[in-house]
C-alpha cells in the first residue's frame, strides 16, 4: 500500500499537471467548449486511485464480521472456523483484511500467521502447493491464553490457483487444511467470480461455508474516500440553492453535491473502485475563453478550470470470442500476468500479446502491478456482456 505521504506527493504532481500545454490535450474542443483532462494528468490520477487505502467502511464491516465469526467459533463446537470475504474483481481484499486485524477494537488478541506476502501470483504456479503445505505446517498455537486466537490469513485466494491443468492443486491443500486445523481460525479474501468457479470445481463452500460480501459503498463514503484527491484538483464548486441546501444533512455542502455523488454510486452499482473511475471520467476542462485562438504548443498559461460533466459509464467496444475468453480469464483471477494468461488460455504468446495491446488501446484493460486487470470503468458493462454469452460471472444479481 502506498503511504499517504507518497500519495500526497503524487497529488502535488497531478495538480501541477493541470497547467500542461494545449498540445497534451486528449481531444479537440467539443461543442460545449470542454476538453478532456491532459493524458499525463489523467494517468497520474488513475495511479493515485489504484494506490488509495481501502474505504474505511469496508475495513469496519470485515472487522465486525470477523469478531462475530470468531466469537461464534469459540462458543459453539459446530461453528465454522473460517470467514471468506468476497469482493468484486475490480477490488482487492488484501489491504482490507490486513487493516481489519490491526486494531485494538477486537475483544481478543490475534497470533496472525501470514500464509503468503505475495503482491501477485508466483510465476511458477506449480510451486504454490509446496509453499502452502510448508506454511500450514508452521501454524501452531503458541499461547495458553484463552484470549489469543491463532489466525491463518490468506488475503487473496485468487493467487492460489490458475485455471489450467494442475492449476487447482493448492486449493485442495487449503481446503483440507481448514478441516484439519480446527485449532486455527482462517480469514480468506476472494473475488466473487473465482469463488463461484472454485466452488463448482472443488466444492469449496461445503468446507468454507461462512462468507460475507463487501457492502456497497455509500455516496458520502465516496466523497470522504476521495477527499484529498478532490481537494488537490480544485474542481469548480457545486452550484448553490439556499432552499435545497438547507434540507441536506451535514455530510453534504450542498444539494447539488449530494445529487452528484448519489449519481456516481448509482452508476457504479455501489462498487468502490468503479465509483472512483466513474468520478475520474466525469472530469473535464472548461476553457477560459473559447472564442480566443488556441494557445501555442509551448504555452503554459492555464487553459481553464476543471469541471464535472455527465456521470456515465463508457461504451464497451465490440468484442469477439477471443476477447471474451481473455477478459473472462482476467476477471476470474482478478489480475493476470501475460505469462499466466498464455497458460490459462493455452494460446501462443504472440496472439495473447496482440489481444492485450488492442484491448489496452481501447482502455478496456490496464496494467496493474505486475499483470493486467480489467479497467473498472468497463466492469459492469463487461459483466452483462459475458452473462449474455453464457459465462459464469460471480454473483449475477450484484
Amino acid at each position: 500500500m502506498a503511504s499517504l505521504k507518497k500519495i500526497r506527493s503524487w497529488l502535488t504532481a497531478a495538480q501541477q499537471a493541470i497547467q500542461l500545454p494545449w498540445s497534451n490535450m486528449r481531444q479537440s474542443v467539443s461543442q460545449t467548449d470542454t476538453v478532456e483532462l491532459p493524458l499525463e494528468q489523467f494517468q497520474k490520477l488513475r495511479q493515485i486511485i489504484q494506490a488509495l487505502p481501502p474505504p474505511p467502511g469496508h475495513v469496519a464491516a470485515v472487522r465486525t464480521a470477523l469478531k462475530d465469526a470468531v466469537e461464534a467459533w469459540r462458543t459453539y463446537d459446530n461453528a465454522p472456523n473460517a470467514l471468506v470475504v468476497l469482493t468484486e474483481p475490480t477490488e482487492t481484499a488484501v489491504e482490507i483484511l490486513e487493516q481489519a486485524i490491526q486494531t485494538d477494537e477486537l475483544p481478543f488478541s490475534l497470533k496472525t500467521h501470514y500464509i503468503d506476502s505475495w503482491q501477485s501470483r508466483p510465476d511458477d504456479y506449480l510451486s504454490i502447493q509446496e509453499h502452502l503445505c510448508q506454511a500450514v505446517g508452521q501454524i501452531y498455537h503458541q499461547s495458553d491464553s484463552a484470549e489469543t486466537i491463532s489466525l491463518g490469513l490468506i488475503p487473496c485466494l485468487d493467487h492460489y490457483f490458475l485455471r489450467c491443468v494442475d492449476g487447482l492443486e493448492a486449493i485442495e491443500v487449503l481446503r483440507n487444511a481448514v478441516v484439519e486445523r480446527t485449532d486455527c481460525f482462517w480469514l480468506i479474501g476472494c473475488n466473487h467470480w473465482a469463488w463461484q468457479f472454485l466452488d463448482r470445481i472443488c466444492y469449496l463452500e461445503a468446507y468454507l461455508e461462512k462468507t460475507m460480501a463487501l457492502p456497497q459503498i455509500q455516496p458520502q463514503q465516496v466523497k470522504h474516500w476521495l477527499y484529498e484527491l478532490i481537494s488537490a484538483i480544485e474542481i469548480e464548486p457545486f452550484e448553490t440553492d439556499p432552499d435545497a441546501d438547507a434540507k441536506v444533512s451535514e455530510d453534504w455542502d450542498s444539494a447539488a453535491e449530494k445529487a452528484f455523488f448519489h449519481d456516481i454510486v448509482d452508476t457504479a452499482a455501489g462498487i468502490a473502485h468503479v465509483a472512483a473511475y466513474v468520478w475520474l471520467n466525469s472530469l473535464s476542462y472548461e476553457l477560459n475563453d473559447p472564442d480566443v485562438d488556441q494557445p501555442s504548443a509551448d504555452s503554459v498559461e492555464p487553459l481553464g478550470r476543471v469541471k464535472r460533466s455527465q456521470v456515465k459509464l463508457p461504451k464497451l467496444p465490440s468484442l469477439d470470442a477471443a476477447d471474451r475468453y481473455l477478459l473472462y480469464a482476467i476477471l476470474l483471477h482478478g489480475s493476470l500476468s501475460s505469462q499466466h494468461l498464455m497458460q490459462s488460455l493455452a494460446e501462443p504468446a504472440g496472439r495473447v500479446q496482440a489481444q492485450l495491446q488492442k484491448l489496452k488501446r481501447q482502455d478496456v484493460v490496464e496494467q496493474y502491478r505486475s499483470g493486467w486487470r480489467v479497467n473498472p470503468s468497463y466492469y459492469l458493462s463487461l459483466k452483462k456482456h459475458l452473462m449474455r454469452n453464457n459465462f459464469l460471472v460471480g454473483d449475477p444479481d450484484a
